[in-house]
């Protein structure tokens, strides 16, 4: 199943002798759809291609699946009609607690 994303420019304010204009950080909003409840969810962001880097480059956020990240580039990429690379997510797991024993290492 593909997936459904939308792309939109990320902008930011700039204060100018002519008044404020929105000014390109050179990257893309990334939102993906939830099945399951049909809500979009900011999933990461977009680079623009540049002189140096002939592609665009998705960067996801750190809470999205490996699997998910190879649709939304391969998606990205038709959308854009352009080569689309990514390094991978990175998965976060919870740190394991170490129960020692119920001894105070301090007594």
């Amino acid at each position: 199943m593909a997936v459904q994303i939308k792309l939109a420019e990320f902008t930011v304010p700039k204060k100018t002798q002519y008044g404020t204009i929105e000014r390109s950080t050179g990257q893309d909003y990334v939102w993906v759809m939830n099945p399951d409840t049909k809500a979009w969810r900011h999933c990461g962001y977009l680079a623009h291609k540049t002189k140096d880097r002939p592609y665009f480059w998705f960067s996801p956020l750190c809470d999205v699946v490996p699997e998910l990240v190879e649709q939304i580039v391969a998606e990205c990429a038709k959308q854009k009609k352009a080569e689309v690379l990514s390094a991978g997510s990175i998965v976060v797991e919870e740190p394991e607690q170490d129960i020692g024993d119920d001894e105070d290492e301090f007594a």
